[in-house]
């Protein structure tokens, strides 16, 4: 098949989900070209070619130069990692390819999406915000508080409670100190929330988001603002489906308002029993760990895939086909030391569990701070009924072997 042209998949951090969308875009007839910052990038070898540049010093024609240099014809622009988005909608732009919307950049803040939703009407929760180093405690007058980078928390980075003044200046401080952060790193600080967290994800099509695999979190750690235990679709709670609906409708408004038109969503929300849901956040990529497994076992839809058709400029078919009378579960664990994952259990021995649909070990994966998700082993999991789903899920805790190896001392030059 003769290529007919270059898709650049943007990677931070080694992180893009490059190693899923490579092989979907080679599929396509297309080359995958890796945009990265890491001359050694351990997911060089799975693309086709590989563009350095330097995501914080560099600009646009430094890249556009690279390319052309390499004999790179962009055909499209696929893009996973939140603090990127501004560097994808100028490359779509500059290269006249879906995603150039300017407002693609609004989705890169968190603090911006806030007003936005704001300016619609929607003025829960309560927020602030501005850069870590220049923030208050003083100025804040709403208890508990969530605190997160604005631009850049992925696997709820740094995202931390906040339950008095004091505990809010140190939260501040540890991301003024952070060595990846600094005291200029624009943060939003946000009432909590109460009740129970939810994610949908979907693409927007025609300026409307359509919400096609909605997640309940029943287990959610809301002291650090990451996901555990078991996760479920379709929710086995109703209030929770009619939270995801106004949801929906909120961010299909902010999409028109945008003028935001084929891209695939990950949006996470709260709701209590009998009240309004409120959104947490919006992410434009799809669902990250075994969120596209999940999907596609509960709704036969390839959520990579589909964001990789929209990225490109063609209109995917995403008619969800339900399975019936069954639920889907996910279920991660997670490491809590810092330190190399040595995980002792194979994928096999859990698939042969009964109700272990797929699986997702990080063998060897390096846990170098605990301010995020650090999940090792995710598990798809299908049952009847939730007392079914709990079920498998300890079958699964009791069946993980995993170790966490510290990793070697620095040493000196």
């Amino acid at each position: 098949m003769t290529p007919s042209g270059d898709v650049l998949i943007l990677s931070k951090r080694g992180a893009g989900g490059i190693r899923q969308i490579a092989p979907i875009v080679r599929a396509k007839g297309y080359r995958p070209v890796l945009v990265s910052s890491d001359v050694d990038d351990r997911n060089r070898p799975v693309c086709d070619a590989h563009l350095l540049v330097d995501w914080d010093r560099d600009e646009l024609p430094a890249l556009v130069r690279a390319a052309e240099q390499a004999e790179v014809q962009p055909a499209a622009v696929v893009n996973m990692v939140e603090p990127l988005i501004p560097w994808q909608q100028d490359i779509a732009a500059h290269y006249r390819l879906p995603g150039g919307q300017p407002g693609m950049r609004v989705l890169a803040s968190k603090l911006r999406v806030r007003e936005a939703l704001a300016r619609l009407g929607y003025d829960r929760p309560r927020f602030t915000g501005g850069p870590a180093g220049k923030l208050s405690p003083e100025s804040v007058d709403f208890y508990p508080a969530m605190v997160k980078p604005s631009q850049d928390s992925g696997a709820s980075r740094l995202v931390r409670r906040a339950d008095t003044p004091a505990e809010l200046a140190d939260r501040l401080a540890s991301v003024a100190r952070d060595p990846q952060e600094g005291p200029e790193t624009e943060v939003v600080i946000e009432a909590f929330l109460p009740g129970t967290e939810f994610s949908i994800d979907g693409p927007v099509l025609d300026h409307r988001f359509h919400g096609l695999f909605v997640v309940e979190k029943l287990d959610h750690d809301d002291a650090r603002h990451h996901d555990r235990g078991l996760l479920v679709s379709p929710p086995v709670h109703d209030y929770v489906s009619v939270g995801a609906a106004q949801i929906e409708t909120a961010v299909s408004r902010l999409c028109r308002q945008l003028a935001l038109d084929s891209l695939w969503l990950h949006v996470e929300g709260r709701v209590e029993p009998g009240g309004d849901a409120a959104l947490v956040e919006i992410n434009p990529r799809p669902g990250g760990r075994i969120y596209r497994a999940a999907m596609r076992h509960r709704q036969q839809i390839d959520s990579v895939e589909v964001a990789v058709e929209l990225a490109l400029g063609r209109r995917p078919a995403v008619t969800p086909k339900p399975t019936p009378d069954r639920l889907i579960g996910m279920f991660d664990l997670e490491a809590m030391e810092l330190g190399t994952v040595r995980v002792e259990t194979e994928p096999a021995e859990l698939l042969a569990l009964p109700g272990v649909l797929d699986v997702r070990i990080s063998d060897g994966y390096p846990v170098t701070t605990l301010e995020q998700e650090n999940m090792v082993v995710c598990t798809v999991l299908g049952g009847r009924d939730l007392a079914e789903l709990r079920a498998v899920a300890e079958r699964v805790a009791a069946t993980v072997r995993f170790r966490i190896d510290p990793m070697p001392a620095p040493t000196s030059p």
